[in-house]
């Protein structure tokens, strides 16, 4: 991973912390000010406690793989991951690794064997995966997870991934932000108070 080579700013700039949420455009806030996006919001509760490390537009691999740059390279005591469609993913297309979308034009194509699997085929391999990765977090650090993906939280909580998730909220009744796609004030406020509250039943180790 490298920090100076992604498609999209930071919010804050990697450093040490006491809770740093990682997560594409949904956790960087898109069209939101800063203190508006879900991270913000549970700064404002944990009283300046929290960094907002989203990527925009970014796949579970890209954001894996930065989690682990942070972690070679500074200390936090819990990560919070809210990660985005299993199928959005990185792949070497022309010497450069490209981030693809889940269904639409080229995603579509490279995508067509996840497709044909099915969805539930797809997260029970990433699962694993993401099982093995986690438990060795953990003997260090705090890490938890979500997604905004009602059908794959469902998906997700039948598998050992059960003990490193945090509680689910469903945006579809809240207002969106203005392009009507990502999640407004709204939802973020609400989704940073139940995570709050998730947080206060978790015993947290000293940087």
């Amino acid at each position: 991973f490298n920090i100076n080579d992604t498609d999209h700013p930071l919010k804050d700039q990697p450093m040490d912390c006491d809770v740093a949420c990682f997560g594409c455009s949904q956790t960087w806030g898109a069209l939101l000010p800063y203190e508006q996006s879900w991270p913000g919001q549970l700064d404002q509760l944990m009283e300046g406690k929290v960094k907002n490390f989203g990527l925009s537009a970014s796949s579970t691999n890209e954001i894996t793989c930065f989690i682990d740059y942070y972690l070679q390279n500074y200390k936090t005591k819990t990560i919070l991951l809210y990660l985005p469609h299993s199928f959005r993913r990185q792949v070497l297309i022309e010497n450069r690794m490209t981030n693809i979308g889940a269904i639409n034009g080229v995603a579509q194509k490279l995508n067509k064997e996840l497709l044909l699997h099915g969805e539930e085929h797809s997260i029970a391999v990433l699962s694993g995966e993401l099982y093995r990765w986690m438990e060795d977090i953990s003997k260090h650090t705090n890490i938890y997870f979500g997604t905004y993906q009602t059908d794959e939280y469902q998906i997700y909580e039948k598998t050992p991934l059960k003990k490193f998730m945090f509680p689910f909220l469903e945006g579809d009744d809240y207002p969106k932000a203005s392009d009507n796609k990502h999640h407004g004030p709204e939802f973020n406020r609400d989704f940073a108070k139940i995570v709050h509250n998730f947080l206060q039943t978790r015993q947290e180790p000293s940087i």
